[in-house]
């Protein structure tokens, strides 16, 4: 059986599972992208490594905030165990090949120890997006801000403080119109 095909049951594979997450949290990072510095968010690409000479292909690629810098983006769909050190030092040799100024590593589980060491030491922020986000439904963690959406409402909120917009959808069959 293809790695991208679902069972006979109709269960989706890993393969599948993982594709959708890199486009769902593709969506809600684009449209979050205020909140976290980026000017906006594309899509997968191969991007040229400026050293090596190799293309690289990235889960996405953002762009920070009043400049035309480039953060790389990798998501990783783990649901039994936290992303290990290697990983992220993978992350590190992209960003610095292709000149990015930092990364940014999204997963359900998040980090172990030693990765977030490696992280704090190349510039590689851990943001947390639950393994079963819709671009409606998700909550996000990064730094310290935690951001929920679910159908209509989306609330952000930092240590201490929330604050819940309200967000109306005409198209549902409640609304009046």
């Amino acid at each position: 059986m293809e790695d991208n095909v679902p069972d006979a049951g109709g269960i989706p594979s890993r393969h599948e599972l993982a594709r959708t997450y890199e486009k769902v949290a593709t969506e809600i990072l684009n449209r979050l992208r205020s909140e976290l510095g980026l000017s906006s968010v594309e899509s997968k690409q191969k991007v040229p490594g400026l050293k090596s000479g190799q293309r690289w292909e990235l889960d996405a690629k953002g762009f920070q905030e009043g400049s035309e810098a480039i953060v790389v983006i990798e998501y990783r769909r783990r649901t039994t165990s936290r992303i290990v050190q290697e990983e992220v030092a993978g992350l590190a040799l992209r960003i610095q090949d292709t000149g990015a100024a930092n990364g940014l590593l999204v997963s359900p589980l998040g980090l172990q120890a030693g990765a977030k060491k490696v992280a704090a030491a190349f510039n590689v922020v851990e943001v947390i997006l639950n393994a079963d986000a819709t671009p409606e439904e998700f909550v996000l963690k990064f730094l310290s801000k935690v951001l929920v959406g679910f159908k209509g409402v989306e609330a952000r909120g930092e240590i201490g403080n929330l604050t819940p917009v309200v967000e109306y959808d005409d198209r549902s069959p409640d609304s009046t119109a």
